[in-house]
């Protein structure tokens, strides 16, 4: 098996066509919401927002089990439970989370990502019920 992981930039329908002909399974690096991806991922001349999810049709089309894997920093524990909503709206059937080892957190923060989870749990839930 064969896997790349993207931040979906460069993603273009070429580069999708690539991997589904060689079998190469892509994973999305993508942080979330607007506000999030924008300041976590900044770009000199536009939001790299719209950019990846212009190219995230295409993605699913070829690949519809590709995982998104969001980064959780301080920044972005407030937006967990939205990343999640949009992530299921943009068609997403799998999402990841990975923590930044880099930062250390509050007890406040860590409190409040909890939260974000516990709630993440409940919209999940709420689903299969």
């Amino acid at each position: 098996d064969f896997t790349v992981t993207t931040n979906g930039i460069l993603l273009t329908e070429d580069i999708v066509d690539f991997c589904y002909k060689h079998e190469v399974m892509p994973l999305l690096s993508f942080d979330g919401v607007p506000a999030v991806q924008n300041y976590q991922r900044p770009l000199l001349n536009g939001s790299s927002f719209n950019t990846v999810r212009d190219n995230i049709p295409y993605l699913l089309l070829r690949f519809p089990d590709t995982t998104m894997r969001a980064t959780v920093t301080k920044a972005s524990i407030p937006y967990l439970y939205d990343t999640v909503v949009m992530a299921q709206e943009f068609g997403f059937k799998n999402i990841t989370f990975c923590e930044n080892a880099y930062e250390t957190w509050t007890s406040d923060e860590l409190f409040e990502c909890e939260k974000q989870f516990r709630d993440i749990g409940y919209f999940i839930y709420k689903q299969f019920s």
